[in-house]
């Protein structure tokens, strides 16, 4: 069970968590973790320890239009 550290999205905390399988090296999966710290599900990508909707994150939806 390989073991990564993120932070929870609602109270800042910075969490461990872990998955049954073996964590790709794909830094575009995010696997859903129960957090301990508020019982709430985050996603969470293991090898980066990045969660979805974590402030400063960058995706397609946010990112300046090509002129």
């Amino acid at each position: 069970m390989p073991l990564f550290i993120y932070r929870c999205l609602s109270t800042g905390q910075r969490v461990q968590g872990f998955v049954a399988e073996d964590i790709a090296e794909d830094h575009h999966v995010y696997e859903p973790v129960t957090c301990p710290v508020c019982r709430q599900i985050h996603h969470v990508n293991p090898t980066t320890g990045v969660v979805l909707g974590e402030k400063g994150q960058i995706t397609a939806t946010n990112k300046e239009p090509r002129p």
